[in-house]
């Protein structure tokens, strides 16, 4: 890349890690707990994110991520406007969050957060006392961040550039200054913020059966409703979402038991099944030539939460409570 800026590690970050194919490399290591990125416009914020939510996949020789690596459970959290009938981009962050608790807690244990509604992040003392709490039906999320990772596990990389009292419940704060990652001095105040607590899971039924595709790589059909994926940018190609379209496909048809009448059972336990099914027979056990034992080669493996997630984008479908 000419005029590229080679990544640095701050020192009290780097690691050593051996490679049986390259040898040893130094670089940066994220822990575990609540992660800041900051900085001004245009010094490598968004840059860092990116590289950071891609992770999940491994990278080509001369991609130049090849030796980013980010855990597979890492989840890009974003505003999403119109992810269900009502949602606004702060009801569609809690939604987003709320899916992957439900999913399960021992596959989502970090998400990044970028593209955020700031009525999500926070509520300034100003605004709390112009609009009461009872009016306002989202928990910014500066109040729960703490718990999610003291309650739950779940570690947060959060890039911000205006909302300082996040330095106030932060772990670890990395500024970006023209490409180079800093750690901040500032020190962090790690009060404990109130429990969070997950609401029980809804269940999953049987809808009706009409066309099923995938258009393009995030936009599929499920029984003849178009489901927009655009907010789910670790979705990369279209294969992923082909096998996503026959994935929902197969729970919809296990929901219904032999004699016609619907099972009824966790979105959680109905992806987790599918997944073990993906492991044990691979990824053509669920596919449209399933009971033939052809093979399918235009699939590729998206993870159990993004199933999840374009099961809640669909509109209208049948669910028990």
């Amino acid at each position: 890349m000419i005029q590229g800026i080679a990544f640095v590690s701050p020192k009290t970050l780097q690691r050593k890690f051996t490679l049986p194919h390259t040898g040893v490399i130094h670089g940066m290591a994220i822990p575990k707990g609540i992660t800041l990125i900051v900085g001004g416009g245009f010094h490598g914020k968004s840059t860092l994110m990116d590289a950071l939510q891609m992770g999940v996949y491994n990278h080509i020789p001369g991609d130049g991520r090849e030796f980013v690596v980010t855990e597979s459970t890492v989840l890009k959290i974003r505003a999403e406007d119109g992810s269900t009938l009502d949602a606004s981009g702060s009801t569609s962050m809690a939604a987003n969050i709320q899916e992957a608790l439900e999913y399960g807690l021992n596959t989502f244990r970090r998400y990044i957060i970028s593209s955020c509604a700031t009525n999500f992040l926070i509520r300034d003392q100003r605004m709390q006392q112009l609009i009461s709490p009872e009016k306002e039906p989202i928990t910014p999320l500066i109040s729960k961040v703490r718990s999610l990772h003291q309650d739950l596990g779940c570690s947060s990389v959060l890039v911000v550039g205006g909302c300082g009292s996040y330095l106030d419940v932060a772990d670890l704060v990395i500024s970006m200054d023209s490409y180079v990652a800093k750690l901040s001095a500032d020190k962090m105040d790690n009060e404990s913020a109130p429990t969070y607590h997950t609401s029980q899971p809804p269940m999953f039924a049987k809808s009706a059966s009409t066309k099923s595709a995938a258009r393009r790589t995030h936009m599929i059909t499920f029984s003849g409703i178009d489901v927009d994926l655009s907010g789910l940018e670790q979705l990369v190609h279209t294969s992923q979402s082909r096998l996503i379209v026959d994935a929902l496909v197969y729970l919809r048809e296990i929901a219904e038991t032999q004699n016609g009448a619907t099972a009824a059972f966790s979105l959680k336990e109905a992806v987790h099944r599918l997944e073990q099914v993906w492991d044990r027979d691979g990824l053509e056990a669920v596919g449209r030539f399933a009971s033939t034992g052809g093979v399918v080669g235009d699939y590729a493996r998206p993870r159990g939460i993004e199933v999840v997630a374009a099961l809640n984008r669909i509109r209208g479908l049948a669910s028990l409570g």
